[in-house]
């Protein structure tokens, strides 16, 4: 099963497309933990209360607004992690109806990390070919073993910290290229 890590703070209407995108997943082995970086307002009360019988989402406010582009909310998302494998997002990206099917499709028992390319909007909603290395990838399209993951920490100071995460986890728990997966379809949007 897939967790998916989803920071958020003061967009509503961005979250509703990202969890409407897990909803239409053709496979059903996912679950989301929201972290919403500051007290929660009426937008969101209003929001959990419309998800409130999707048991595979959870809510969590943490204290804030941390400022860091999602990463506290995300550490803190990853620590709390209960599933196998975990992707760590934003709630302004989605994800075609299909990425868990496809992600599930390739993990073998070597597999320690999963990439795919995608959309970015850094690059006028162009495709980013990406690789496992940093300004090459971003951490809403890496699949990685929770047990690992937990055990590194996105820095809150950079905006490149998820490239910096990626380098650390391959160089740390993947010894061999076999260990590493990459699906060369667009499975994910980066807004």
């Amino acid at each position: 099963m897939i967790e998916f890590v989803i920071p958020t703070y003061n967009k509503p209407n961005n979250l509703i497309c990202i969890l409407y995108s897990l909803i239409a997943q053709t496979n059903g082995n996912w679950k989301a933990h929201v972290i919403i970086d500051n007290k929660s307002t009426i937008l969101f009360d209003t929001l959990i209360e419309l998800l409130k019988d999707e048991h595979r989402i959870k809510f969590t406010c943490i204290n804030g607004p941390h400022n860091d582009i999602g990463h506290t909310p995300r550490n803190y998302g990853l620590q709390h992690t209960t599933e196998k494998w975990v992707v760590m997002t934003g709630d302004d990206n989605y994800y075609i109806p299909t990425f868990v099917d496809e992600i599930l499709k390739v993990i073998d028992n070597d597999t320690t990390f999963v990439y795919c390319d995608m959309i970015h909007n850094g690059y006028g909603y162009k495709l980013f070919n990406c690789h496992h290395s940093s300004h090459n990838i971003d951490v809403g399209n890496m699949i990685m073993k929770s047990e690992f993951a937990k055990q590194l920490r996105l820095d809150t100071t950079r905006l490149d910290a998820d490239g910096i995460f990626c380098e650390a986890y391959i160089n740390k728990f993947c010894l061999d290229q076999s260990q590493i997966k990459k699906i060369n379809s667009i499975l994910y949007v980066h807004n």
